[in-house]
């Protein structure tokens, strides 16, 4: 009686394992540009569709093809991005089984100028050293969107359920507005609060401790934290903004 209890016991277990293992899905595709051609490292990332949540996120391989794996049912939207071509979102639905969508077409971000032949390509990235450097310009976000929406579109920026931003794999400490520190070390007062209609551009940038700038010795402890730039003419209107929406119970 006691070894059919036990068997019973395991089988129930390995059932139970069994479909938590089949409630996981996939996501397949490949991402191409105009001319069919499979680009190699375009980054892909799954988002929830009700609230654009960080999922998951991986490159394509040298034929172009993706596979977000662990993927549960519901809705979600396929980000597309690469540097140079416009990002492209398209919206899918897991149900019981893994999905392979269509090809994605990535198309270049070139903006033609009205009467003229020039064409002129808008940099969404420069990277300068120890700094990367995000036109915000080239990021759509929805009316009303905060930093954090923007956050969320950056190649190479993830942001987690619970609010935490990392930047190629390194958590982010500060956030700044030219330069200067407001939001002392919690990035995300400024991510949540400050909308993005008023960013110019946004800087990842690996810099050395406050004591090693202080004191011109290096200690080893570097920080990664991102610099916005805010456009010219609303500089006079961040700060009550930002201060309106962060306090304490005291």
């Amino acid at each position: 009686m006691i070894h059919y209890f036990r068997r019973c016991t395991a089988a129930l277990i390995a059932l139970t394992l069994g479909a938590a293992t089949a409630l996981a899905y996939d996501i397949k595709g490949k991402i191409v540009d105009s001319d069919g051609e499979p680009m190699v490292a375009a980054t892909v990332k799954l988002l929830a569709a009700k609230d654009s949540t960080f999922i998951n996120g991986v490159k394509t391989n040298i034929d172009g093809n993706y596979s977000l794996t662990g993927v549960k049912s519901g809705n979600y939207i396929v980000e597309a991005m690469y540097i140079g071509y416009r990002t492209t979102h398209t919206d899918t639905k897991i149900g019981s089984k893994s999905v392979t969508l269509e090809p994605i077409v990535l198309e270049m971000s070139a903006i033609e100028l009205q009467e003229v032949t020039v064409v002129g390509v808008a940099s969404e990235i420069k990277v300068k050293e120890d700094t990367v450097e995000y036109n915000a310009g080239a990021y759509k976000t929805q009316p009303n969107a905060v930093v954090e929406d923007l956050l969320k579109r950056l190649p190479g920026v993830e942001v987690d359920s619970e609010g935490k931003i990392t930047a190629n794999g390194k958590e982010v400490k500060k956030i700044l507005i030219e330069g200067k520190e407001f939001f002392a070390d919690d990035p995300q007062v400024a991510s949540k609060n400050l909308p993005v209609e008023m960013i110019e551009k946004l800087q990842v940038v690996d810099r050395k401790s406050d004591l090693a700038r202080l004191t011109g010795v290096d200690d080893g402890e570097d920080e990664t934290v991102i610099n916005l730039t805010v456009k010219k003419g609303m500089q006079n209107g961040y700060f009550g903004a930002a201060e309106a929406g962060y306090g304490t119970e005291g």
